[in-house]
């Protein structure tokens, strides 16, 4: 008979689990050698707990596929806390694997209340309920993830490792996400209204990317003549549309806004129209909105909807075409993309750079130049975060990730590695702070020791760059949240990879040199900018913390 461990190791690869992430203790370690030797799966470390959990959020994100993570009991566990809450409100679906001291310990240094901490934070709580539900409970974590679109935590006391298993239990398979269909009288209202709109405005979210109705709403765009703009977490989902402007909201390039301005009706599919996306309430203002999403708590949370459809985007747009067929579309995305034609980027800003710094505007819009085709993008949170949302284009929604849904920094570089085991035929590249980066940068050294196509991007500007702005403008010392960091570039030839420093115009010629001879190996770019030159005008504008 296999042991306990054994028989868990081969049932996550049976159901699918051939890339599982860890830090491994005396609560898992069992799982962990026994995935290694007793499956074909793939077992990728991560240096902190933390990081184990955003490489599984990075995976199911840029995959489509759950994310499972196993980390140690007790200070394992706290120390995915703040990673947890992100991937509950970016709704990934991920399973957590972890131990919990023997019931006959009470005293164990490591017990504390899992359970609780797993409901404060709003994630989904499995307890295995005996050696014998082992394999019903763990299909049980990995089809509520599926479903709900959330972290499940699977908790089971780790003596029971390391044993002989026990007959099981049969386990319930997961089955394929239901379709929601619109109502009838509702999808008449919508589409009576498409009809009517003389400059509609297409918005698509992740709902759209998760129901596979990309296409689809690409199609109903052109039969409507409309533009077409993205939620920030949906970024690439009209790429090869000409009359695409972008993502929507406080991160929109200036010939967005426009765009969006110009337009009378919003039609949005599968996003919740927060305020990103709506530009804090004041770019749908006056317009008529149009909402459908699959979660009617959505529908008019954030912005005033005049008619909402409750549907899965994949069917509503089915049923939304069939009623629209002969339907006249506008002119305004054919204005819209020969505007589109002759807009330049950098056309919107003045370059601010000089000998000592380089404006980072200028250098994400020349990196977009420089990065292969093939790339995944993932973004860390920060005073930075509107410029690769402009600057750096994705071909798919499913390559971009924006870690902002806490409002953390320091998330994205542990998301990058995971995004990077999902999509190895992808040069992965990570955007974050230095801050951010002081915080995780042993997690760099992961990417070395797992050969994992990697850039990160490191944005110097000596500082935590929001609370400099805020500091500054209210008359504080902004002087204490400026740092005197040790050379991030020296660091990671350190930690075993690559590393280029740029300060200037000049600079980017070196980064096209090593960026053509790197081949593979992780490489940091030490991005030097001077904390006065604003390029975030979320942060640095509206005075939003």
């Amino acid at each position: 008979m296999p042991t306990t461990d054994e028989l868990l190791a081969r049932h996550l690869y049976d159901e699918g689990v051939h890339t599982l992430f860890g830090v491994m203790g005396d609560a898992n370690m069992h799982l962990v050698e026994s995935y290694v030797e007793h499956t074909a799966g793939r077992y990728v470390s991560a240096a902190r707990e933390d990081s184990a959990v955003l490489m599984a959020h990075g995976y199911a994100r840029t995959t489509g596929l759950p994310g499972v993570a196993t980390v140690t009991c007790g200070p394992g566990f706290t120390n995915a806390i703040t990673a947890l809450v992100e991937v509950v409100r970016s709704q990934s679906p991920l399973v957590l694997i972890t131990g919990v001291p023997p019931e006959s310990e009470e005293t164990h240094v490591q017990r504390i209340d899992q359970r609780a901490l797993t409901r404060v934070i709003g994630a989904e709580f499995v307890r295995v309920r005996s050696p014998r539900s082992l394999v019903a409970d763990l299909s049980l974590a990995l089809r509520r993830a599926d479903a709900l679109q959330t972290p499940v935590v699977l908790e089971m006391p780790y003596d029971w490792m390391n044993t002989e298993a026990e007959e099981q239990e049969k386990a319930v398979p997961r089955a394929p996400s239901p379709r929601v269909r619109p109502d009838e009288a509702a999808l008449d209202r919508f589409v009576d209204a498409l009809r009517h709109a003389r400059r509609p405005l297409v918005i698509g979210g992740r709902g759209v990317v998760l129901a596979g109705a990309q296409n689809a709403l690409v199609q109903l765009a052109r039969l409507l003549g409309a533009p077409a703009a993205t939620t920030l977490q949906a970024k690439g989902l009209f790429s090869g549309y000409d009359a695409s402007i972008g993502v929507s909201g406080h991160f929109a390039t200036d010939f967005a806004k426009t765009v969006i301005a110009e337009s009378d009706c919003i039609v949005a599919f599968g996003a919740s129209l927060n305020r990103f996306t709506n530009g804090l309430d004041l770019l749908f203002a006056g317009k008529t909105v149009l909402h459908c999403d699959i979660d009617p708590e959505q529908l008019g949370r954030w912005t005033p909807t005049d008619v909402c459809l409750v549907s899965d985007a994949r069917t509503a747009l089915e049923a939304i075409q069939t009623r629209l067929a002969n339907h006249a579309p506008s002119t305004f995305a054919a204005t819209v993309s020969e505007a589109r034609s002759r807009w330049r980027p950098d056309d919107e800003f003045r370059d601010e750079s000089d000998d000592s710094s380089i404006d980072l505007r200028t250098f994400l819009i020349r990196l977009n130049d420089m990065l292969p085709a093939n790339r995944t993008v993932v973004s860390d949170s920060g005073r930075f975060t509107s410029a690769p949302a402009r600057y750096l284009e994705v071909d798919d929604p499913r390559t971009m990730l924006v870690t902002t849904s806490f409002g953390s920094i320091g998330l994205a570089l542990g998301a990058g590695l995971g995004a990077a085991v999902g999509h190895p035929g992808d040069t992965t590249v990570v955007i974050a702070g230095d801050g951010a980066t002081m915080m995780n940068i042993a997690e760099f050294n992961s990417a070395v020791r797992h050969d994992l196509d990697l850039i990160l991007v490191v944005v110097n500007d000596r500082g935590y760059g929001p609370e400099y702005f805020h500091l500054k403008n209210g008359g504080r010392n902004a002087e204490l949240a400026l740092f005197d960091w040790p050379s991030f570039a020296d660091t990671a030839v350190g930690l075993g990879g690559l590393a280029v420093t740029v300060r200037n115009r000049q600079g980017l010629e070196e980064l096209a040199r090593v960026l053509d001879e790197r081949g593979r190996r992780p490489l940091l770019v030490e991005v030097v900018i001077d904390p006065d030159v604003a390029v975030n005008p979320f942060f640095e504008h509206t005075g939003v913390a």
